[in-house]
């Protein structure tokens, strides 16, 4: 009795403790993971209570945007994978449900140019049931919330061109927040301004940083804000040098590295963007920490000119006009 009793205590010991272990590994794996935002924070969308016009999109228009959103909803695929189906439509009809196909699919049909093989006619013609039926085969594309939107979508829909659905990214973000009247914490950052930056000093003192850019410099300081704001401040490195700007360091060259990856790009400043500037020299980047009610834009950035000319390395901050950088770099990998 007395050997029985010891097993089961040794027995139940090595249980607590595997539990305990499985506990801290999940913990650390999310935490790894990069998983910054919730994916299930998302609510049905009223579609008869839909604004007459946004960002250039009819309230028709809209409509079946909400109704895009509502079936991804409903088959818990989250903020993002509403916008990889808001953004998809707009790729394939400007988000109207077409009667008609093209030279390359003459019978593709509705909002998302299905063809034949998809479903029935009126399968295809209905908003709700086009939409379920993209989400469907999403949900068959191993690992899609890990991909960048534009090659998940093209996963499904078999574009000529993977990249084909990149310039319609930014509106699909700017669509979703619209409709669901909320901004998602994958968006922007809720961190208050403040030199986090943990790696001081300057490329002639201290060389590259972790993330192989030199110390000190707006690269490295930017590429420090896009891990930070992906939940990463150790390593292993969500992303380093040779992944962001594998064509070259400098900041003039951010720009053309995320025409390179097919990541989105645009005009429109948001918290948690990157301010680019192609500008003489080796160009600059900065973070979009605030965009004002007056549309100026509140940016943190390194080695920068201070009020005398100096550039030293160090921290700071400025309020500028929107339309003063060349444009805006959005945070890769479906941050948006």
């Amino acid at each position: 009795m007395e050997t029985t009793s010891l097993g089961s205590v040794l027995a139940g010991v090595i249980v607590l403790l595997l539990s305990i272990f499985l506990i801290i590994v999940l913990f650390f794996s999310s935490s790894a993971d990069g998983a910054a935002c919730s994916t299930e924070d998302t609510r049905a969308i009223p579609v008869s209570s839909l604004p007459e016009e946004a960002h250039g999109y009819s309230q028709e228009q809209l409509t079946n945007a909400a109704h895009i959103m509502n079936v991804a909803h409903e088959m818990g695929l989250g903020s993002h994978g509403q916008k990889i189906g808001v953004m998809t439509a707009i790729g394939e009809s400007s988000l109207r449900v077409l009667g008609y196909g093209d030279q390359v699919g003459p019978d593709s049909r509705g909002l998302f140019q299905q063809r034949n093989s998809w479903g029935t006619l009126e399968e295809r013609m209905d908003p709700r049931t086009s939409a379920r039926l993209f989400f469907e085969r999403l949900q068959g594309v191993d690992g899609w919330q890990n991909l960048e939107p534009t090659e998940a979508a093209h996963r499904v829909q078999r574009n000529a061109n993977p990249l084909h659905y990149a310039k319609s990214w930014d509106t699909a973000v700017s669509i979703v927040a619209t409709l669901s009247g909320t901004t998602d914490s994958c968006a922007g950052t809720t961190q208050e301004p403040g030199d986090d930056y943990p790696y001081k000093g300057t490329k002639e003192s201290a060389g590259l940083s972790p993330l192989g850019y030199y110390y000190g410099n707006c690269t490295d300081f930017v590429a420090w804000r896009i891990n930070r704001d992906a939940g990463v401040t150790a390593a292993p490195w969500k992303w380093v040098w040779k992944d962001l700007t594998p064509t070259g360091g400098h900041g003039k060259l951010w720009g053309s590295a995320w025409s390179f990856h097919g990541w989105p790009k645009g005009d429109t400043p948001r918290p948690g963007a990157i301010a680019w500037f192609d500008i003489a020299g080796y160009g600059h980047v900065a973070y979009v920490q605030a965009v004002n009610e007056d549309g100026t834009v509140f940016i943190e950035e390194y080695n920068w000119p201070d009020s005398s000319g100096r550039v030293d390395n160090s921290y700071h901050t400025r309020t500028i006009p929107a339309s003063q950088p060349t444009g805006y770099l959005y945070p890769p990998n479906g941050g948006w």
